[in-house]
């Protein structure tokens, strides 16, 4: 139902390195390949007489930070086209509770829905005593616990919750059409000390984020 086309275009130097851009020079916020990447996966779409049964997606990491560039990426895809042939955005949402704030996220979740396009929530995580403030992306003993965690995820899940069913359903008629968690609990992720799952050494240890996020979908 869904298909991920595009990843981390705007982030590549930040990632995987420039590998793209060795082959086809640096291209900014117009590149023909990841365009010519859609064209080809709708054309595929349309041969199977699927458009109306999948979508889609461009899909990216740290969007609620760069906003208009995911915006103006998606809309050079589908310029001059006879249909949206990408019609998602997902969000990689390697969170922390306190990066990016909630309304930050919400502004973003804003900005993305009136372009009308699907959106997902992926590769969500939260994280507890990480350190964002100084740059080393690790952890960091910031006496935070599993109960601050538990509001933040409540919270969060709250204002995910009511922006999809209070939406313009004119503007965007399918909203937020998914969650998904990266990974199943603290001990197996790829970022375990920093506690960021609903579980915690394994699937049969809830943590009290996981009645959070269950009491937020209610």
């Amino acid at each position: 139902y869904t298909l991920d086309v595009v990843n981390e275009y705007l982030n590549r130097g930040r990632s995987w390195g420039h590998i793209w851009d060795t082959v086809y020079g640096n291209n900014g916020m117009e590149p023909p390949y990841v365009k010519k990447a859609f064209e080809i996966a709708y054309d595929m779409v349309k041969q199977y007489g699927v458009q109306d049964k999948g979508a889609l997606w461009y899909t990216d990491f740290d969007t609620y930070f760069n906003v208009d560039d995911v915006v103006a990426l998606v809309e050079f895809i589908n310029a001059g086209e006879d249909a949206k042939i990408c019609n998602g955005i997902g969000m990689q949402s390697h969170v922390d509770i306190t990066r990016p704030t909630i309304e930050e996220y919400e502004a973003a979740l804003d900005t993305f829905m009136k372009t009308g396009l699907e959106i997902q929530i992926t590769e969500l995580d939260i994280t507890i005593n990480f350190d964002h403030e100084g740059k080393t992306w690790q952890y960091k003993n910031k006496k935070e616990t599993d109960e601050q965690q538990a509001a933040f995820v409540g919270d969060f899940m709250r204002m995910v919750v009511k922006k999809h069913k209070e939406r313009d359903t004119k503007v965007t008629p399918k909203g937020i059409t998914g969650v998904t968690i990266w990974g199943l609990y603290d001990a197996m992720s790829w970022r375990s000390q920093c506690s960021p799952l609903l579980f915690k050494n394994r699937i049969d240890e809830p943590k009290p984020s996981f009645q959070q996020f269950l009491d937020a979908a209610k």
